[in-house]
């Protein structure tokens, strides 16, 4: 009877603090971002509805070579987009590249409600902030609103869902 316990034990002590799930790596932030998506983007000028549009577009997210970069091409061709982490700084980078105009921003990853909440500006002078919700592996949701001075430019908001793997 001795020996139950102790076998009980051995079965169970793997389990004790799963439910503690170890905080991800930078690596693993930056690979929920990673892959091909069906994304759904809605600018919103001045914050008004009544002056929104919505469009779809594909977003392919690529590892650079060395895996220090995630690096977006979106289709239609309007931006590319790259990630990475800043081991120094303890935060993420992010820049945005259009033919207009760039921006700098950098995020802080929480860890326990999946979101990462970004900060920053453009080369135009205006303010950046929002954040990006990972709700699982294949959705995410995020806003982004720009700022001149106080007053609210453009909100934008979106809504990615991970493309299906091609079969070969």
């Amino acid at each position: 009877m001795k020996i139950l316990p102790a076998v009980l034990f051995g079965l169970c002590a793997p389990l004790m603090g799963a439910d503690k799930e170890k905080p991800l790596s930078p690596k693993e932030v930056m690979k929920l971002f990673a892959g091909s998506w069906d994304s759904e983007m809605t600018i919103i000028p001045e914050g008004d509805p009544t002056k929104s549009q919505t469009s779809k577009l594909t977003r392919v997210r690529k590892w650079s070579p060395e895996k220090n970069f995630v690096v977006e091409q979106a289709t239609p061709d309007a931006i590319v987009w790259v990630l990475t982490y800043d081991p120094g700084k303890k935060n993420y980078r992010s820049v945005v590249i259009s033919p207009e105009v760039t921006s700098n921003v950098y995020g802080s990853w929480n860890d326990a409600n999946k979101i990462m909440t970004w900060h920053g500006h453009d080369d135009n002078g205006n303010r950046l902030k929002g954040h990006h919700r990972v709700i699982d592996k294949d959705h995410h949701d995020w806003e982004m609103s720009y700022f001149s001075a106080d007053k609210l430019i453009v909100k934008l908001t979106g809504k990615h869902k991970r493309r299906k793997k091609t079969k070969k």
